[in-house]
């Protein structure tokens, strides 16, 4: 019976690294994907409550303690008559009318300092130096959140009420008083020295189911009126005034008595048992010598302006509810992404030592004083390239661990385009001869320098000029060229004859693991090095980009800042061994000649 020899040990370590690292590789993809869906759908929803904040039927501002528009929607700045721009960092004040400057001052002083709830109606003035009236409805975010230690700041609801005042001015005139009275829009309730109303116009019975002959010389309007509310304002102008007020139709008409504007809000008590919410103007009534011989009320229904009031309160609660949770999923996804750049690490780390040792076995196995059978030697051949392949994939993921914990140092100082371009045409010339593509470096002048890591950008041309070697035609060609693309900037460029790269395949480059749908084919590849390549390019201050023609090829660009030449001798940079970066040569398994690696 013929008897199975097992595997040697070094092919079974091989095969079990193969799939534990496919394990761990499916597992960051779905934890990749995971974090993408989820970042996605909180820009969906951040994008709903925008849409909600931006287009609210009235506008919304945010003031800082100072004054200044920190923000402001849509309505808001059709209000103003200005462009988002030319409102925001501006002094709220500069948009206030002259003569309503003090009372805004005084008004916001008062919130700033003692912080509560309320409203001012002021003139304000648009951007076209149009006046209109607007009502502004503040609110203090230490009123919102007592006790917070969170920036403090001025919420403010803006709503143009130019009409309401047009209406009030028209009903101050004796030529039209009259007719107003007999409106159906509002409630127009006149009343004697003592409240007892006298008149009790179109508006009033409609709104309230009363008829005039049910109200007059019979009830005041402390009797159609919320008592609570009576109870509740009573107690609040006796607080502000040092005197008692009672709660009754003293209350509703205290101010108006002496004079003082009074317009505030109430709720009146329907024939049929059903509220009105209304605002209420309250003027004294007088005879020629100034004697109070009774008061006007006018009521407009209250009913819709509540509404909105309430419905931006909800938005204002939901959007600070929407933004916590956006702030908690931020965090949860920062989280998750430093455990896997841990992890990554420590993982990579932990591969490359019995890596080593099996690259190690395998080189002696293939440089053995007793040459391999053909059959030994195809077996090496297959362990030394799969070995390299996860060496290149361990240490581009290192990278990216490195890059994405912050803890990549770099070094920038002028570099030499001329150098560098010279010691990538040595390092990438093994990889070209193999694959049979002509690689043409242009000469730039002496005097070209960037201010780079120029290790790391080494690192990086070498990268590109590697993907355009491997995804070119046979027989074709990478042209390197080298310019200014602006007063300050250099351009390096690698240009390739292969297949070339459609719009949407364009779009998914820079995603780490992402190879286009390549997995399958024959060209080796981790889907990394290109996103190492873009992060290093970011972190050095400059840019890449590419520009590809399906079926002609792929030009793959990068921009960096120029510098002068250094005017002493160069001074070699101190690196730790963890951020050092060292080019060496080792043989190519698929051919006789040498390819550029970095070592464990």
């Amino acid at each position: 019976m013929r008897m199975i020899s097992p595997p040697p040990p070094a092919e079974r370590a091989v095969t079990d690294l193969l799939h534990e690292l496919q394990v761990h590789q499916i597992e960051l993809e779905m934890q990749n994907e995971a974090l993408r869906q989820a970042k996605l759908d909180l820009e969906e929803s951040r994008d709903r409550y925008v849409d909600l904040y931006e287009l609210a039927p009235v506008g919304y501002l945010t003031l800082t303690t100072e004054g200044i528009i920190a923000e402001i929607n849509l309505t808001g700045t059709a209000l103003l008559g200005m462009d988002r721009r030319q409102v925001l960092h501006r002094s709220f004040a500069s948009f206030v009318a002259p003569e309503d400057q003090d009372n805004w001052a005084r008004n916001f002083r008062h919130v700033e300092t003692v912080g509560h709830q309320g409203k001012v109606e002021l003139a304000l003035q648009r951007g076209d130096g149009t006046l209109f009236h607007a009502q502004l409805d503040y609110l203090s975010n230490s009123a919102l959140r007592a006790g917070s230690r969170q920036r403090s700041e001025v919420r403010v609801a803006l709503s143009d009420i130019t009409e309401r005042h047009r209406q009030e001015a028209l009903l101050n005139s004796g030529a039209l008083q009259a007719a107003i009275l007999q409106s159906a829009n509002f409630s127009s309730i006149a009343t004697d020295a003592r409240g007892v109303i006298q008149i009790f116009n179109t508006g009033a019975q409609r709104m309230l189911g009363y008829s005039a002959g049910e109200v007059q010389n019979r009830l005041t309007p402390a009797e159609l009126s919320d008592p609570a509310e009576l109870i509740a304002r009573a107690q609040a102008l006796s607080a502000e005034l040092g005197t008692p007020i009672a709660p009754g139709f003293e209350a509703l008409v205290h101010k108006a008595a002496r004079g003082v504007e009074d317009i505030y809000e109430l709720t009146y008590l329907r024939k049929d048992g059903s509220r009105l919410p209304a605002v209420v103007s309250v003027t004294a009534l007088r005879d020629v010598l100034g004697v109070i011989i009774g008061f006007l009320l006018i009521g407009t229904d209250n009913t819709a302006r509540q509404r909105v009031e309430a419905e931006r309160l909800r938005l204002i609660h939901v959007l600070e509810d929407r933004n916590a949770e956006l702030e908690a999923a931020r965090l949860v996804a920062e989280q998750a992404n430093q455990a896997k750049t841990e992890f990554l690490s420590s993982m990579s780390h932990e591969l490359r030592t019995p890596l080593g040792a099996i690259l190690g076995f395998a080189q002696l196995l293939d440089s053995s004083s007793l040459p391999p059978t053909p059959t030994q030697k195809k077996s090496i051949d297959q362990i030394l390239k799969a070995g390299w392949y996860l060496l290149e994939l361990i240490n581009e993921i290192l990278d990216l661990a490195v890059i994405e914990s912050g803890t990549l140092a770099l070094v920038l100082e002028p570099t030499s385009l001329a150098d560098t371009l010279r010691d990538c045409e040595a390092m990438i010339e093994p990889q070209a001869q193999f694959s049979g593509i002509q690689v043409v470096f242009a000469k730039p002048g002496e005097g070209a320098y960037v201010n780079t890591d120029p290790l790391r950008l080494k690192q990086v041309l070498v990268n590109l000029l590697s993907n355009a070697i491997k995804h070119n035609r046979s027989g074709g060609s990478v042209i390197v060229s080298c310019g200014q693309s602006g007063p300050s900037r250099m351009r390096v460029s690698v240009r390739d004859t292969g297949a070339g790269l459609t719009p949407a395949e364009i779009s998914q480059l820079f995603q780490s693991f992402n190879r286009l749908g390549q997995q399958a084919g024959a060209i080796e590849g981790t889907g990394i090095g290109l996103v190492v390549c873009k992060r290093l390019v970011d972190m050095m201050g400059g840019s890449i980009g590419v520009q590809s023609t399906v079926g002609e090829g792929s030009e793959f660009w990068i921009e960096l800042d120029r510098a002068s030449a250094p005017s002493g001798p160069r001074q070699v940079p101190t690196r730790t061994a963890r951020h050092r970066w060292v080019w060496t040569t080792r043989p190519c398994t698929r051919c006789s000649t040498s390819r550029t690696t970095r070592p464990m």
